[in-house]
């Protein structure tokens, strides 16, 4: 196939979601390889494409062209604007985890990488969105849902959760800890192999509870470490309480005093 005519197609200006639309919709025909590999850098991508279009036959130049533009169209119709998404913070570590993590549970939509990065799940989110096998409205609707949970999810953060603060290390540590213990296994596999961070490992476990279950979930967490909190005021108030340190003089006002009532004991 004329490299212009491929290159009119796909280039190094051409988007990630881009490649990976187009790279699944021309392979979802008859003339799939089977020994194809997914993708994940942008050259793969490329190489992929273009390896794919040379191969084909067509029987002229106008149908290559055709075939081609036809991909093209149909590309910039399926992608969603970069405007639907602006509501997505990619500095948000958690809001990104919660965005995987509700990508991850539905079925219908394919996730390739295990990223550790905000940046590598964003990309990977953006991504399975707009290669969803839905209809524009339908990827708006659904990104209208997610976007609707999100909202409910935050407030519910701001009134339950705002004391587990992301750069309290102490108290993101005792929350991982405390989950650990309450459950068998302690963390889900999928957040251990995503992510580190014990405030995002603590969160992600809360936010792929049923509703019911997170509910009570975080009454308990936050319970517990509100009692955690007084028994150390209590045991750091008894230690001061045993050791105060008396100047000499007072010292020995105080044995003068023992020294006198245990005489008249006698």
């Amino acid at each position: 196939m004329d490299l212009s005519l491929i290159n009119d197609l796909v280039n190094y200006e051409s988007s990630d979601c881009e490649l990976s639309w187009i790279y699944q919709e021309i392979y979802t025909n008859p003339y799939k390889r089977e020994s194809s590999t997914v993708p994940v850098t942008r050259e793969e991508y490329f190489q992929e494409i273009h390896q794919h279009l040379e191969s084909r036959h067509f029987k002229d130049l106008s149908t290559r062209v055709s075939y081609v533009q036809s991909i093209k169209f149909k590309c910039k119709v399926a992608l969603l604007s970069d405007s639907e998404f602006s509501w997505i913070n990619i500095k948000d570590s958690r809001q990104i985890l919660w965005l995987w993590l509700q990508l991850y549970f539905n079925r219908k939509v394919a996730l390739t990488t295990l990223s550790r990065s905000e940046t590598g799940r964003h990309k990977e989110a953006i991504r399975a969105i707009d290669t969803m096998k839905l209809s524009t409205e339908q990827k708006l609707a659904y990104l209208l849902d997610l976007k609707s949970k999100w909202m409910v999810q935050i407030a519910i953060d701001a009134r339950e959760l705002s004391w587990l603060r992301h750069k309290d290390k102490g108290v993101c540590l005792w929350a991982e800890r405390y989950v650990g213990k309450q459950n068998k296994p302690p963390i889900d596999t999928i957040l251990s192999n995503l992510c580190l961070d014990p405030y995002l490992l603590v969160m992600g476990y809360i936010d792929t509870r049923t509703n019911e279950y997170k509910f009570e979930f975080i009454r308990k967490l936050k319970s517990a470490w509100i009692q955690k909190n007084h028994r150390k005021k209590v045991v750091d108030k008894s230690k001061n309480a045993s050791t105060i340190k008396l100047s000499q003089k007072h010292a020995m006002l105080l044995t003068e005093i023992v020294a006198t009532i245990n005489t008249r004991a006698l």
